[in-house]
């Protein structure tokens, strides 16, 4: 019952990264908003959520887990309810913020209490079952945003949080036991600045960055400027810890192997998932023309592979450890996104990428709960806040590395190949429109446009057939080298869970003391 509680606090969070994503034109003409204003919306609640997990993981160090996740449910219920009576699109942006600081107070407590709840020898399951929560309610938010707006308001997308997270209220005071650390901590204010500006900054021109074409936001503030000013600030922080008596994160949370190297699959695993979703979706709705709920149902067989095999993946990690699983699933998932990008074409359909997403899901399956395993094993309980703020914080950060890097890898390929398509295809319209088409089409591309297919006839029809037909020629040759760099650096997190010791998740290989393990204990 008390992993029941800490899922659904999972499921919420985790749910409303991407739930809101197919909801958006629907904001913008119920609001009455441009698109602009309603992407905040999406981006508020991701940009506040990655800033501020490492700080909800020492807000539970110092004023106890248990008290610090009952603070972010009843705030994520009355976040939500709020986001579903605003009338206004600025009423709604500043209701997400309050749901991504809900979000960043709940989520660090949730990996803290499964490792005091859990004996090490089924931390593994508890684990996957977690891991499971989070990926699928994340691929899944699509489908759910479209059924929920297709049958009835885009309120109750937040609306539907409300019981949820009522119910996780009730469960986390009947069973949750309330995990004492195993000394006081103290804050470290300048740490949490310092963190907090660096990763708003990063994450924001991440975000942004597309939106702004990379380049001037206002001013003479640029979108790189944005993002090496977070970096320089996160270098000050680290500067700033390594200092302090009582740092934020512990450098010395690095020392331990497993959860550096469990850090980094981590991120890898984020990284590449939001690649390949951002890929997959953008191909479905610009080159196939598929609708957003559609586009969401494509993904239910990853999201199926991912529900039931996580819990049989950190399962296993409990007996054999989870060297032998990341690797093996960071091999499938290399394997699933190769297939994607031998399907690849511009004609390519929904059924085209259900057997390799089918894969992909797999793959992740065997790496989330594992991973989470591993990076919490050999850890003190004294470092478990910070460890769940930076392994949460940084799947975050990764999940909009992806997005941008990915988005702009196809972008740039896409404008290289996109001349050649335009002035080979103009050939077959009438001499009087090959100028305006080889010329027009560059420049829609070249911004970001989408060539919508047509079903009209004649002139026109001819047109914008062709136009489609070079755009979707161009997304496929733009979408390989995307594909073929992701599988590049799966490949490289592979080689890195080499690094791992092969023996299982015990106690007394776990880094922990008996002053340290016994609070835990005692408060089960």
């Amino acid at each position: 019952m008390a992993l029941t509680a800490l899922c659904l606090g999972m499921l919420v969070a985790s749910l409303d990264t991407t739930i809101v994503n197919v909801t958006l034109p629907n904001l913008v003409t119920g609001l009455h908003a441009g698109l602009d204003q309603v992407l905040w919306v999406v981006n508020g609640y991701v940009l506040v959520y990655a800033a501020l997990l490492i700080t909800g993981g020492r807000l539970g160090d110092v004023l106890r887990s248990r008290r610090m996740l009952l603070a972010g449910l009843v705030l994520f219920t009355a976040a939500s309810a709020l986001c579903g009576v605003s009338d206004t699109v600025t009423q709604l942006v500043l209701a997400r913020i309050l749901q991504g600081l809900a979000g960043a107070l709940m989520v660090p407590q949730v990996m803290m209490l499964i490792s005091a709840i859990f004996p090490a020898e089924r931390r593994g399951a508890a684990f996957g079952l977690l891991s499971a929560t989070a990926g699928v309610a994340a691929v899944s938010g699509p489908v759910l945003g479209g059924l929920i707006v297709t049958d009835w308001s885009w309120r109750w997308v937040f609306y539907i949080n409300v019981p949820i997270c009522a119910a996780a209220c009730v469960l986390t005071v009947l069973f949750v036991p309330d995990a004492r650390p195993a000394r006081r901590h103290r804050f470290d204010l300048l740490g949490i600045v310092l963190v907090t500006a660096g990763l708003g900054g990063i994450t924001f021109g991440l975000i942004e960055g597309r939106h702004y074409d990379w380049g001037t936001v206002t001013g003479f503030v640029t979108i790189p400027e944005i993002i090496v000013a977070g970096a320089v600030v996160l270098a000050g922080f680290v500067w700033w810890e390594g200092r302090h008596a009582e740092p934020l994160v512990p450098l010395a949370l690095f020392r331990y192997r497993s959860f550096s190297v469990a850090n980094s699959v981590n991120a890898v695993l984020y990284l590449t998932m939001y690649g390949v979703t951002l890929l997959v979706s953008l191909h479905l709705q610009s080159v196939a023309g598929m609708s957003a709920l559609r586009t969401g149902l494509t993904y239910l067989p990853m999201a199926f592979a991912m529900g039931f095999l996580s819990v049989p993946a950190g399962r296993l990690t409990d007996r054999v450890g989870g060297r032998s699983l990341m690797f093996g699933g960071l091999v499938l998932l290399a394997a699933g996104i190769g297939l994607l990008a031998w399907v690849e074409s511009g004609t390519a359909t929904a059924s085209t990428f259900v057997g390799p997403l089918l894969v992909v899901g797999v793959g992740i399956a065997f790496v989330m709960a594992p991973a989470t395993t591993e990076a919490m094993r050999e850890l003190p309980a004294r470092l478990a806040g910070a460890s769940s703020g930076v392994f949460n914080s940084g799947r975050q950060v990764a999940g909009a590395i992806g997005v941008a890097v990915v988005g702009a890898v196809l972008q740039n390929r896409m404008t290289n190949e996109i001349s050649g398509n335009a002035a080979r295809l103009a050939r077959q319209l009438p001499p009087g429109e090959r100028a305006r088409f080889a010329d027009e089409l560059p420049r829609m591309v070249g911004g970001g446009g989408v060539i919508p297919r047509s079903g009209g006839s004649g002139g026109t029809g001819l047109f914008q057939r062709l136009a489609h037909e070079a755009y979707a020629n161009a997304f496929a040759a733009g979408e390989r080298p995307a594909l073929w760099m992701l599988i590049a650096l799966v490949v490289a997190g592979a080689a890195s869970c080499l690094l791992l010791r092969r023996a299982p998740a015990r106690d007394e290989a776990a880094g922990q003391t008996p002053e340290e393990r016994r609070p835990q204990e005692e408060a089960v």
